[in-house]
């Protein structure tokens, strides 16, 4: 049998696939802003954005702003969507999981946890609903558009120079542009929400079977200091802090007290299964895991695994329950 542990760190590690197949989905969009932005600049037909008059520059920017929030409206409802299906999802999976482990039903086809619930209820550590996550960071991401156009007007900024503002350098990889930053954003806010969406269903099965949590970080370069505090510690389901303690959290709650220490993300995927570590990793780098070759330094977090749609996420539960009697 495995340990108790590992079906709970499996199914984090595929709810991180979730979170980077669902933030991923909206690059095309963030290509789309970019083009569209300087679609609008080019027409201008200047070469520095001094040359504009006032009217023209305020008139540019209602214009940028006017169209990216039409195409990120529609990404945000597509993104709400998907959250909204992985949540049904995820009751199904957590539900087995949570049966499978505490060795009873637990009924989790009678649980009653809606979209509606889960988007108006502040995440915790965060104190934002999801419901207006979104349009808040969109809010912010066309102010920040507005400050770079309004910059470049003020400082007669050559066009060339603003595009590389925007879009970055290619000797940066273009991270060091504001379309990066936006991105950076955007995933914060998309990938927040799946862990609150993924925690609320965790309290309410895991309620079932338990009056105790134990709050899990699995460990790795990335962890930070209030989830390394609050690795291993035991709270009651009533009384404790639930998952995320902050933006991009990672941590997770299982249902008992464990008492060996929380491992590493690298000491975990050594000790899985092959077939598990060949999903989680690919068959490549597994290999390389096994063969020694690939040391701890090498490995990246967990939150880097291979991305999923909301449909593969559904169809884990096999692996989650390898080797769970």
């Amino acid at each position: 049998m495995a340990d108790p542990l590992d079906p709970y760190v499996r199914h984090q590690v595929y709810v991180e696939g979730y979170k980077n197949g669902e933030t991923a989905s909206a690059d095309a969009t963030f290509e789309e802003v970019s083009a569209v932005v300087l679609l609008v600049v080019t027409k201008l037909g200047v070469g520095n954005l001094g040359e504009l008059t006032k009217r023209q520059m305020l008139t540019m920017v209602s214009d940028i702003k006017a169209k990216v929030k039409t195409i990120f409206n529609k990404t945000a409802d597509l993104t709400e969507a998907n959250i909204a299906k992985f949540l049904a999802a995820d009751i199904k999976v957590t539900g087995q999981m949570v049966e499978a482990t505490a060795g009873k039903p637990i009924g989790y086809g009678a649980v009653n946890l809606t979209w509606s619930n889960v988007a108006n209820t502040p995440i915790a550590g965060v104190g934002v609903e999801p419901s207006v996550l979104l349009p808040a960071t969109l809010t912010a991401m066309l102010a920040d558009l507005s400050a770079l156009v309004k910059r470049g007007y003020a400082d007669s900024q050559e066009v060339a120079d603003f595009t590389r503002e925007l879009v970055g350098t290619n000797a940066h990889k273009y991270r060091d542009g504001l379309i990066n930053k936006m991105k950076r954003r955007w995933t914060t806010a998309v990938q927040t929400m799946i862990q609150h969406t993924s925690s609320m269903v965790a309290f309410k099965l895991q309620s079932l079977v338990s009056e105790n949590y134990t709050w899990c970080a699995v460990l790795d370069s990335r962890t930070t200091e209030i989830c390394r505090d609050r690795n291993g510690r035991v709270y009651a389901y009533r009384n404790g802090p639930r998952p995320p303690a902050h933006w991009n959290c990672r941590s997770f709650t299982v249902p008992l007290t464990i008492t060996e220490a929380m491992p590493t993300f690298y000491a975990w995927v050594s000790r899985q299964p092959v077939a598990i570590q060949n999903d989680v990793l690919g068959p490549a780098r597994a290999r390389e895991l096994r063969t020694g070759l690939l040391k701890a330094d090498d490995l990246p977090g967990f939150d880097r695994t291979r991305p999923l749609t909301v449909t593969e996420y559904a169809g884990k539960v096999d692996q989650i329950l390898t080797e769970v009697a």
